[in-house]
């Protein structure tokens, strides 16, 4: 009876070598922009107090996280990495240390979610905090650092949009609404231009596939849900199909926006969050678009009576100025972005670009000036950033991305089993290895043919070959790819292969 084979657990992946190695060659290059803007890596542990995790979105959270108990307290494996690192700050940890605090990390995270392609319940998020400056030039910063990732890994075709929360919050302050219920209103508002946005791509790539199908039924089952609950009696409301279709989801996609609006109007007011006016005024900030100079008279017309919300898109065109005068041109001021960012106080933005199954999100982030008070610390201002870095992997091969997956360098071949020939082959191993190459040794009693088809399959860029007469000779043969071999010194084979041209 054979021993059981246990399976993966769901919502999780195996990387083999190949893999791993262009996960590396991505880190690498990401981790060295990260350095070259001055931030130091910082790592906090894989799980934390669930009190912690779920400090803002309440006990809801719980649902979308791994929790546990010991030692008398409740734990959960960390979804994101801000709130530790908020913690971090709060905690006092670097007090006396000059400010701004410029950090990154590359860590694993963990969601209880359903699985699905390209949603895993275990991922990796590689991103920045830059702590304790208000300036917009952080704000540039954070956001050109993304920026310069992508191009340090040639990914070229993205999309990078920049909004601001800011002139949301001070349109609901003046209305007097709590954080919570701001957030609230920033949800509806961003559920509401998500859609608008989803369907536009969607009718762009005209699309009708399986997906698109099911998008529409989901996204018109919670309209009609949305409805029902709050006693929507518009022109917009929704009677559910008898069936979904291609021809159903074609239709539909060009509805949904107008209808997902005035329900998100109608709820603004059911729920007793804004009145109808500030509604209309938040859903028409939502559509604002363009390049900064065309978005500008926009928003000025809308805000003209919004003193300190003016001052926030105001702000948020000093950050654009810093970003040009950084050498970064190529975005779009979407005033509808607020994806995820509940917790953001200022300027947000989020990156697309084209992965396995479509343009997704990669990247997003921006300024939250609250966060680490909320935790207990001091008033400090922060701005940050994520990615998703799993979707960054995908990205840099879709656009044609390339990494060496090689683990050898050089194949030492040995002709003989003799103790001489494999010592002087360990010897040979041993001493590239000192110089900085990936050496394989002699590992088994195969013959010669079978370990120079090994070499040839790890893709070995060079290959030793030693026999009898070499150890006594203290030579070895450099084989070349077309099967030719050369004489050359046992002794200093390194210095050899160095050449460029013995390792092409």
């Amino acid at each position: 009876m054979s021993a059981k084979k246990y399976s993966l657990p769901r919502g999780t992946r195996d990387f083999l070598p190949g893999e791993t190695a262009v996960r590396g060659h991505v880190r690498g290059k990401v981790e060295s922009v990260f350095k070259s803007f001055g931030y130091m890596r910082i790592q906090t542990p894989t799980f934390e107090e669930f009190a912690l995790l779920s400090a803002r979105a309440g006990e809801k959270i719980r649902e979308s996280m791994f929790t546990f108990f010991c030692d008398g307290a409740e734990y959960a494996l960390r979804p994101e990495m801000t709130a530790p690192v908020c913690r971090l700050i709060a905690s006092g940890m670097f007090a006396g240390m000059p400010k701004p605090h410029k950090l990154y990390y590359i860590e694993r995270c963990f969601r209880y979610e359903r699985p699905r392609e390209g949603a895993y319940r275990e991922f990796t998020q590689a991103g920045v905090e830059l702590i304790g400056s208000a300036s917009p030039a952080a704000d540039a910063e954070v956001i050109a650092l993304a920026v310069r990732a992508l191009e340090s890994l040639g990914i070229s075709s993205y999309k990078l949009k920049i909004g601001s929360i800011g002139i949301y919050r001070e349109l609901l302050n003046q209305e007097g609404l709590s954080s919570k219920k701001q957030d609230k209103v920033v949800e509806l508002i961003d559920s509401m231009a998500s859609v608008r946005e989803k369907c536009a791509a969607i009718l762009a790539s005209a699309g009708s596939h399986e997906d698109d199908i099911d998008y529409v039924r989901r996204e018109l089952t919670e309209i009609y849900d949305a409805q029902q609950s709050t006693g929507y009696e518009g022109d917009f409301a929704v009677t559910l199909p008898e069936k979904y279709d291609a021809a159903v989801a074609a239709e539909w996609l060009k509805k949904l926006p107008a209808y997902a609006e005035d329900t998100c109007r109608h709820r603004l007011a059911a729920e007793g969050l804004v009145k109808a006016e500030m509604a209309t005024l938040l859903l028409a900030l939502s559509g604002v678009q363009g390049g900064f100079a065309e978005v500008e008279p926009k928003a000025a017309e809308l805000l003209k009576s919004y003193q300190a919300a003016m001052g926030e898109f105001d702000r948020l065109g000093e950050v654009c100025a810093c970003l040009a005068s950084g050498g970064v041109k190529n975005f779009e001021i979407v005033l509808g972005i607020a994806a995820g960012f509940d917790f953001y106080t200022g300027a947000v933005f989020e990156i697309n670009a084209e992965v396995s199954g479509g343009r997704k999100r990669i990247c997003g982030g921006g300024r939250y000036d609250k966060l680490v008070e909320d935790f207990g610390g001091e008033h400090t201002p922060a701005a940050g950033f994520a990615f998703g870095f799993d979707r960054l992997v995908e990205a840099f091969e879709v656009s044609g991305g390339k990494a060496d997956k090689s683990a050898i360098d050089v194949c030492i071949a040995a002709e003989s089993n003799d103790a001489a020939v494999i010592g002087t082959a360990i010897g040979i191993a041993g001493e590239l290895r000192g110089a900085g190459f990936r050496t394989a040794a002699p590992l088994s009693d195969e013959g010669i043919d079978a370990q120079l088809a090994y070499a040839a399959a790890t893709g070995a860029r060079a290959v030793v070959v030693v026999g009898p007469a070499d150890v006594e000779k203290k030579q070895c043969r450099l084989r070349a790819a077309d099967g030719s071999e050369r004489v050359v010194p046992a002794d200093g084979l390194s210095k050899i292969l160095s050449n460029e041209s013995a390792m092409s």
